[in-house]
């Protein structure tokens, strides 16, 4: 029976695992979105100076934009922040120039520049439809761990 144990504890830790990580998943994304969403119409605005413009290729054919800058913000707290964005707005800005930088006014460091932002919804939905078949998952698992016995006709996963 030893055995029995260890793969019931594998079940409630997978299941559990799943079902945490789907709900973080949805969650976060949309907690971001939303996040940048207000900042981009209530936020505050800084002028801010590009620090490094940095193109970031992988073996897998996928690459990332990367821009670096700083902002100071009305406290005289100056800014630094890296951010992933888009291909068109990373060729668009001038190595070294001046970049629009949105934040909220709260918490400057929640910051990023003018179109790089999380605002629209699709990434949330495409991660809410990814995190509801983890937490299916995850569920079915916690299901099978906690199943009275002989339900679907299969030995109980745990012993009472």
């Amino acid at each position: 029976m030893p055995r029995m144990r260890g793969a019931s504890r594998s079940l409630l830790l997978l299941g559990s695992l799943f079902l945490a990580a789907g709900l973080l998943a949805a969650a976060g994304a949309w907690v971001k979105y939303w996040r940048d969403n207000a900042i981009a119409g209530q936020g505050a605005s800084a002028t801010g100076q590009i620090v490094r413009k940095t193109f970031l290729a992988a073996a897998d054919g996928d690459s990332d934009y990367q821009l670096e800058y700083w902002f100071v913000a009305p406290s005289g707290q100056r800014v630094e922040a890296v951010r992933s964005i888009g291909e068109r707005l990373w060729k668009a800005l001038p190595e070294e120039g001046p970049v629009e930088v949105l934040y909220a006014p709260a918490d400057p460091l929640q910051n990023f520049p003018r179109g790089a932002g999380l605002t629209s919804a699709g990434l949330p939905l495409f991660l809410s439809a990814l995190g509801a078949l983890f937490m299916l998952l995850g569920g079915a698992l916690l299901m099978v761990y906690f199943r009275p016995p002989g339900v679907i006709g299969l030995p109980p996963a745990r012993r009472e």
